[in-house]
């Protein structure tokens, strides 16, 4: 496939608050395919957080050390209403990888990762 082509994924979602003891739910991931010795865990997990009810995403942000960060995408989930989210990786000038996280046409996570660049990755939701 040609590595200089955006990949996304797009999708309108709905989904009622889950019980008091769901924790989380994941909603998209980007995974590689790990091959034996490679690092472990997905660049990108977007998740339902039931101790806030918030949308969060968890962007691996350096490959060694293994450092996840997480951001806050909606602070009060949308209960059982419509709302739009999207995921696109693209290289941008010919050199750069860029991670974008867009919600309701409002982009949200820009994020640089050249560091992640040489895995097979693939879209899990």
């Amino acid at each position: 496939s040609d590595s200089n082509a955006t990949k996304y994924v797009k999708a309108r979602l709905r989904m009622p608050i889950p019980p008091i003891d769901v924790n989380q739910v994941t909603v998209f991931q980007i995974h590689h395919k790990a091959e034996y010795g490679e690092i472990d865990g997905p660049l990108l997990r977007m998740h339902y957080r039931g101790d806030d009810d918030s949308l969060s995403v968890n962007i691996r942000t350096s490959q060694t050390p293994k450092v996840v960060k997480t951001f806050l995408l909606v602070e009060n989930w949308p209960d059982n209403e419509w709302f739009d989210v999207e995921i696109r990786v693209f290289r941008e000038q010919d050199f750069d990888t860029i991670l974008t996280v867009t919600v309701d046409g409002e982009e949200l996570i820009r994020h640089n990762i050249n560091y992640w660049s040489f895995h097979f990755n693939y879209f899990k939701a």
